[in-house]
């Protein structure tokens, strides 16, 4: 006979020794549902690199007609499509970014289902900081990895060449904009709930 559970006996069965779960176990529960559930929506990651390449081939080509100007800064040498394209790749990702995190955590307040059952013990404040945690790091390796076939077909970045001072600042930027993204991503979803 099924004895039907309580909240209570449900909150117990996911604690240990009467202690929350750690914010690593959390955090790992969280990553891996959202990956699952991802995987299961492979069609947007295809389209989501016929999207970047159409936007791409169209700002590039629509570029050959404007006329060809060269910005010297501190010794390099950049051709301002190859700046300006720079610069609409991040608005690109940047957006990206900020609406994969509102429009997750607002679904995920409508559905409420997991955190109900599992993430009790763990925390809300923590769930919620995984979950946007997920969509930063998420929003912005799937939009880094739609352009490197834009990287590829168009000769945008010709004579490119990264020196070890340039990598470090390079690993330093990704790390200000994660950080930016999070903490931005976070105050959206907030006010936006």
């Amino acid at each position: 006979m099924n004895i039907p559970q309580t909240p209570s006996n449900v909150t117990q069965q996911f604690t240990h020794e009467n202690n929350s779960v750690s914010f690593y176990s959390g955090l790992k529960a969280v990553f891996i549902r959202n990956v699952k559930i991802l995987y299961q929506y492979k069609i947007t990651i295809i389209v989501g690199f016929v999207n970047t390449l159409i936007a791409a081939s169209l700002f590039y080509y629509i570029s050959l007609l404007v006329p060809q100007n060269i910005i010297e800064q501190d010794g390099y040498v950049v051709s301002s499509v190859s700046f300006i394209f720079a610069g609409a790749m991040l608005v690109d990702i940047s957006t990206k970014i900020l609406m994969k995190s509102m429009n997750s955590f607002t679904s995920e307040m409508r559905q409420g289902t997991f955190e109900t059952l599992s993430c009790i013990p763990f925390g809300l404040k923590r769930y919620f900081l995984s979950e946007i945690s997920f969509e930063v790091v998420y929003g912005l390796i799937i939009s880094i990895v739609h352009y490197i076939p834009v990287f590829l077909i168009f000769p945008l970045f010709i004579g490119f060449k990264i020196s070890w001072s340039s990598l470090l600042t390079l690993l330093l930027l990704l790390i200000c904009i994660l950080i930016f993204f999070f903490s931005l991503s976070l105050l959206a979803a907030t006010s936006h709930s």
